[in-house]
């Protein structure tokens, strides 16, 4: 449940129907091709380990996610997670969780709307103490400030290309002084395919985003994404290698990680992937 959790595990999304979403054309496989599966094994210098996690999804009738269930091992721990979203209307209002096969299942966020923007999300009971609110400009988020205790805790502020987040800037919160304060900031780099994780997004980015998940909010898929300090020097930088089938539809990938400052550029995690097309 950690990399799902905090996103770095395979999200399931809709892969939408051709068109242009914004200043570059997105390549868009056909049909209703959604993710069923997804393995992401861990790298660790250099050497494929034995940690991995798989995710299955399933999906409601209409085509919105109903479930992502994980069965993880992380250093020969094995564990099991599973998420199940709730929806009224359409929109997505609840997120249950059973950690453990053993375990009930609890809602763990609810979220609330203004028409069709989503502005809130909430552990249950803590609307008004503990929440995250979305802030938008033209249904695009540019804010995302994370109130803990009934106090500004964080906050994240977002530049667009186009359909797709170019800049993520965090900011500390200074309660003594009231104002922001800059610690760091990410900078992303996009392909011309469609990002296949767009559609149900916000469910995940706002499980455990600290930072540095915002392009799940973008129209295209991600390829690079590097980290920049108060002073404006870059001091990591992830990048993305993927496998395509004969549709389009990317079947494995691997990410990299490097240090900028003489660091050695090394692969996390391969990621492979499994979809179904629901048009059928």
């Amino acid at each position: 449940m950690r990399k799902l959790i905090l996103g770095f595990a395979a999200l399931t999304m809709l892969i939408s129907s051709c068109k242009k979403k914004d200043k570059k054309e997105t390549v868009t496989p056909a049909n209703d091709w959604y993710i069923t599966t997804s393995i992401a094994t861990q790298v660790r210098d250099g050497i494929v380990t034995k940690n991995q996690d798989s995710v299955l999804y399933t999906y409601n009738a209409d085509k919105t996610l109903h479930t992502a269930e994980e069965f993880s091992v992380d250093n020969g721990l094995t564990y099991y997670d599973l998420l199940t979203f709730v929806y009224d209307n359409g929109k997505l209002v609840k997120l249950n969780r059973q950690n453990g096969r053993v375990e009930s299942p609890a809602t763990i966020l609810e979220f609330r709307y203004a028409g069709n923007l989503l502005t809130r999300s909430y552990a249950p009971g803590q609307a008004t103490t503990n929440y995250d609110s979305l802030v938008y400009e033209n249904n695009k988020v540019v804010a995302l400030v994370k109130v803990r205790s009934g106090k500004i805790d964080k906050i994240l502020e977002y530049t667009w290309d186009g359909n797709s987040v170019a800049t993520e800037k965090q900011f500390n919160w200074d309660v003594a002084n009231h104002l922001k304060v800059l610690s760091l900031s990410h900078q992303y780099g996009y392909n011309d395919v469609a990002n296949a994780r767009k559609t149900l997004a916000f469910p995940y980015y706002l499980l455990g985003d600290q930072g540095g998940s915002a392009h799940l909010l973008s129209a295209r898929e991600i390829t690079n994404r590097s980290t920049i300090n108060t002073l404006g020097a870059e001091t990591d930088f992830i990048s993305y290698t993927r496998d395509r089938d004969n549709q389009q539809l990317t079947v494995a990938d691997t990410s990299w990680y490097k240090a900028t400052a003489g660091g050695t550029k090394t692969a996390g995690y391969i990621t492979r992937y499994k979809y179904t097309d629901l048009s059928k």
